[in-house]
């Protein structure tokens, strides 16, 4: 079974070399930390002391980095994630996630081949811009105001169901702030800019966000922890 912590650690090595010029100083800089917690969070599993990569401070780094959410467990290669680009390509076809609330589109949609907008997964800050990556045409019919994101982690990887989001796969957003049970969403959680994908679920519990992936850590975000900003229409998948 692979060791996440040890990819983590890897990635953070990798993230270092390229965002801090490969200083452990800069790096310690960056996220608020001691330059000797950051040594002993990238010291090999055989180092006594080392710190393990867990889930707040995965969350905490890559906040402070200001890369997307997932990029520590994501198996996509980290020049990929940072320039977060790409096309879609001809062996690759959008295949439409089936949920009880697709609304109807309004009549300005975006035909499919219109081009579109690749985002970051971080949301501007005031009145700044969203920062495009790229510009792609639309698989399908979309609304004037989608956008493209491009799936970074495993959080939403469950192969043994459909609907299934996996590493590197291109969702079509389209904006929203409601939705109904069984929706996958995108949302941010307060005092944060960086957007999550999530299943929508509601029942005797209450409601909730839920990671597709069963073994996810942070599997559940209660609603009322959570503001939702984009329903996930579509994702390009290569076949």
């Amino acid at each position: 079974m692979e060791n996440r912590y040890e990819r983590r650690r890897v990635r953070l090595l990798e993230l270092r070399d390229r965002l801090c010029d490969g200083r452990n100083s800069s790096l310690a800089k960056r996220i608020g930390k001691s330059d000797s917690y950051i040594t002993r969070m990238l010291w090999t599993d055989d180092r006594e002391g080392r710190k393990r990569i867990g889930e707040d401070m995965v969350a905490e780094i890559e906040h402070a980095l200001g890369v997307p959410t997932g990029t520590l467990d994501s198996k996509l290669p980290i020049d990929t994630i940072l320039a977060n680009r790409g096309q879609v390509e001809k062996d690759q076809t959008a295949k439409l996630l089936a949920t009880p609330t697709a609304a109807p589109l309004a009549a300005s949609s975006a035909e499919a081949g219109t081009m579109i907008p690749l985002y970051s997964w971080q949301l501007p800050k005031g009145k700044g811009a969203w920062e495009v990556l790229d510009w792609i045409p639309a698989a399908v019919t979309a609304d004037p105001n989608a956008y493209y994101l491009r799936m970074i982690g495993p959080c939403m990887h469950n192969p043994a169901v459909e609907p299934s989001l996996a590493d590197g796969d291109l969702l079509l957003i389209h904006p929203a702030t409601t939705a109904k049970p069984g929706d996958l969403v995108i949302f941010v959680r307060p005092g944060s800019h960086s957007m999550c994908p999530r299943q929508l679920v509601v029942d005797s519990s209450g409601q909730y966000l839920r990671a597709l992936n069963p073994s996810w850590p942070e599997g559940i975000t209660p609603l009322a922890k959570a503001r939702i900003v984009g329903r996930i229409a579509a994702k390009v998948v290569r076949y």
